[in-house]
């Protein structure tokens, strides 16, 4: 089997004009996520995070690779999603806001070969505790990257995505820089231990951690 990336968004734009937008989108990603691993052939050297296939102000469509042991942070959308996993499965932690900050209602696991419909109202986190990737074909009812959105920070309190993003994305960016000097391969079992021991600090702290503490908590981990 092999995929096409604009064979996947012309689909997307067709089910776009069906009267249930959000079926005909599910369905479309149902069928092309059983593709598997052709899906990562199709965009290999891409690497974890999302690559954007199509964004307009009705409809983003990305491919998104979780690393092992990555959890995101609880975010919403505020327009409706579509996700399909084709490689691995997704853990996801659903939310909702009340007055001592997120309440948790439940999660899902998310297989290989099959897809989860997000409302418009969703909030979510999103974790791939296994030691392989995950790999996944996500739709948004939006431009996902274009409209105000909500993240929640460590100690639980909710911020503008584009204020709270940052903070984390230079957390990441120095776990990858102090593996690639010591050579770690990113991925597997070591990556997966990683992620999980930040993510911990993390909740211990109930913030994100800076730079150096990131350095000296790995030292220390890959030093056992």
């Amino acid at each position: 089997m092999t995929f096409d990336q604009d064979e996947f968004v012309a689909d997307c734009l067709v089910a776009v004009g069906e009267s249930d937008v959000v079926g005909a989108v599910a369905e479309v990603v149902r069928r092309h996520v059983l593709t598997g691993a052709a899906i990562d052939d199709a965009f290999q050297g891409a690497g974890p995070g999302p690559v954007t296939l199509y964004a307009s102000s009705t409809l983003t469509v990305q491919r998104i690779e979780w690393s092992p042991g990555v959890q995101s942070a609880a975010h919403d959308h505020r327009m409706w999603a579509v996700v399909g996993v084709y490689g691995g499965a997704e853990h996801n932690s659903f939310y909702r806001r009340s007055a001592n900050g997120l309440e948790d209602v439940g999660g899902r696991v998310v297989a290989a070969g099959e897809a989860l419909v997000l409302g418009v109202d969703a909030i979510h986190s999103v974790a791939n505790p296994s030691h392989n990737p995950v790999g996944g074909l996500h739709v948004y009812g939006g431009d996902i990257d274009g409209v105000p959105r909500s993240q929640w920070r460590p100690d639980g309190s909710e911020g503008p995505l584009a204020e709270v993003r940052p903070g984390y994305v230079a957390m990441w960016a120095a776990l990858r820089e102090y593996a690639k000097e010591e050579q770690r391969r990113m991925s597997g079992s070591e990556l997966n231990e990683a992620f999980s021991e930040i993510n911990r600090c993390v909740a211990e702290k109930r913030r994100v951690l800076s730079r150096d503490e990131v350095r000296s908590t790995l030292a220390t981990v890959w030093a056992r």
